[in-house]
């Protein structure tokens, strides 16, 4: 079933062991909308900001898109 979500972005990781592990080591699971794969998560984009300024301050890049058409 296809679930839609408004106002969110989508954060991508290399692996799915960076993905458990950042679940793990940072604030995504607070800010988590829906995983969408073993690699993919949907983010609110209203909290975005903090969440990646978190998740760079501990080394983790993840590919966003989302915002602005991105």
């Amino acid at each position: 079933m296809l679930t839609l979500h408004e106002n969110i972005a989508l954060l991508e990781f290399d692996d799915a062991m960076t993905l458990h592990e950042v679940m793990a080591a940072t604030i995504l699971e607070q800010h988590l909308v829906e995983q969408i794969s073993d690699t993919a998560v949907v983010v609110d984009h209203r909290t975005l900001a903090a969440l990646l300024q978190n998740l760079k301050r501990k080394g983790y890049t993840p590919k966003v898109s989302g915002l602005d058409g991105g």
